[in-house]
C-alpha cells in the first residue's frame, strides 16, 4: 500500500514495485483515505510520505495503522529532513526511511527485506 499526496511519485512507486514482483492494493494520499484502505485490503508493507494532504501528517498515520496491526512494516519517503520531523519519524518506529528523491535500489532492498518472511506480497 502506498500512502503519498504527490500523484506522480505514487505511480513512479506503484510501477517499481509492480517491476519487483509485488502487488499494489492501492493508493491513498491522505489519513482517512488511508485507514479506509488498509483496513479494506490489509496489505502486507505501506510505503508512507510523511507530507501528505489533510490535517494529520504520514507520522500520524503510521501511528493509527500500526494501532490497528502493531507489527506493519512501514517506511517512510520523505523530501523532509529538518531536526524534528526526523526525530518524530524515528520516535514512530519505522521499519525504514529513505529521502526523497529517493533510490530504487535501495527502496527495493527495504521492501525485500521487510517481505521476505511475508506469506503474501501486497505493498
Amino acid at each position: 500500500m502506498i500512502v503519498e499526496d504527490e500523484a506522480v511519485i505514487a505511480l513512479l512507486l506503484s510501477s517499481h514495485l509492480m517491476k519487483w514482483g509485488y502487488d499494489v492494493v492501492g493508493t491513498a494520499d491522505n489519513f482517512e483515505e488511508a485507514v479506509e484502505l488498509f483496513d479494506a485490503e490489509q496489505p502486507d508493507l505501506v510505503l508512507m510520505d510523511v507530507s501528505i494532504m489533510g490535517p494529520r501528517d504520514g507520522i500520524e498515520t503510521a501511528r493509527a495503522l500500526r494501532e490497528r496491526r502493531p507489527e506493519l512494516p512501514i517506511i517512510f519517503l520523505s523530501a523532509y529532513a529538518d531536526q524534528a520531523t526526523s526525530r518524530r519519524i524515528r520516535d514512530s518506529a519505522p521499519h525504514g526511511y529513505l529521502p526523497k528523491p529517493f533510490d530504487a535500489s535501495a527502496l527495493e532492498q527495504k521492501v525485500r527485506e521487510l517481505l521476505a518472511a511475508a506469506p503474501a506480497v501486497s505493498p
